[in-house]
């Protein structure tokens, strides 16, 4: 019964591209090789010119996180309006493009040995409104093409807790505290993990996930996002 309504639905509403309408698929190839990639020779979160593609030195103590790769500008209207419509919209096969953007960034880098992959967790209640955690479909695609090791049970949200996007910076540091636990640490301890989320603004949610992980022996932490707000 599902596969006939999604037929006729397929046929009354075609799948188009969102941006050139081109049918086929919500985003096009040639739209999405419009969203140019991020040079990595800049600090994530200073955006300061460097030698590598690692944190620089003036915002080291800022972080507990050991690299932050973001993929693209926000600001870039066809990513913008994909990003939205693959969170707000229910477009879930959005993923398989926006996590390509992911792979090509990373590829540039030198990679991690065996990392485990962790997508930022949804509070519960957050997830059952939206009906999925775009972080973990995006995680799932990334970890299925480098053959790494994915656990979306390790982290878990306790706090459901205000939008960050909202907040100014102060706010977000309260907001995002004692947010998140960890489930179980042994499976921590040594690795190397890579956390996936879709636009990082400060980092600050991505950095009380780092410094959870961090307490329970990680050795490196990397985070790839889409996109800096």
């Amino acid at each position: 019964m599902y596969k006939i309504i999604k037929a006729i639905l397929d046929f009354i509403f075609p799948t188009q591209c969102l941006n050139c309408q081109t049918p086929g698929q919500y985003l096009c190839p040639t739209c999405l090789a419009q969203v140019k990639l991020r040079c990595q020779r800049q600090c994530p979160l200073c955006n300061q010119e460097q030698q590598d593609t690692a944190i620089c030195q003036n915002c080291r103590s800022q972080t507990r996180l050991d690299n932050i790769i973001i993929c693209a500008d926000y600001e870039n209207e066809i990513l913008q309006n994909t990003i939205h419509a693959f969170k707000y919209n229910n477009v879930k096969s959005l993923s398989a493009p926006l996590a390509q953007l992911m792979i090509r960034t990373y590829q540039l880098t030198t990679p991690l040995a065996n990392p485990l992959i962790i997508p930022t967790p949804l509070h519960r209640k957050r997830e059952l409104e939206r009906g999925f955690n775009q972080s973990e479909l995006l995680a799932k695609v990334f970890a299925q093409k480098f053959n790494c090791q994915i656990n979306t049970k390790i982290l878990y949200r306790q706090k459901n807790n205000s939008h960050q996007a909202d907040l100014n910076k102060k706010e977000r540091l309260v907001n995002i505290k004692d947010c998140f636990v960890i489930k179980d640490a042994e499976q921590i301890k040594n690795k190397n993990i890579i956390l996936i989320d879709d636009v990082i603004t400060t980092g600050a949610t991505l950095n009380e996930q780092a410094k959870l992980l961090q307490a329970a022996g990680a050795k490196k932490i990397w985070a790839i996002v889409l996109a800096k707000n």
